[in-house]
């Protein structure tokens, strides 16, 4: 929380000194603030695509597994010898 605060602050006080001191336009303020806000959402967006892109790069493919393990997709053969409990089929 603290270093949000500081955040606000600071960025707060760069905007300030740049109206105050370089008699920066405020319509430029506005479009630098407006333009700031889109770039952090688009970079949140990115962000949550690429989680899942990634998520979906690094998952295990079923293909690729029954290569290595092709007994997990099998069913297992019974064996007639064992004879199951009664009311089992």
């Amino acid at each position: 929380m603290r270093r949000l605060l500081s955040t606000f602050v600071f960025g707060g006080a760069f905007i300030w000194v740049a109206v105050v001191f370089f008699d920066v336009p405020r319509e430029i303020i506005w479009v630098f603030l407006v333009l700031t806000v889109v770039l952090v959402f688009s970079l949140v967006l990115a962000g949550l695509f690429g989680g899942v892109f990634l998520r979906l790069l690094r998952r295990e493919r079923r293909s690729k597994r029954w290569f290595t393990h092709p007994e997990a997709d099998i069913e297992q053969e019974k064996d007639p010898s064992i004879k199951a409990p009664d009311g089992e089929q």
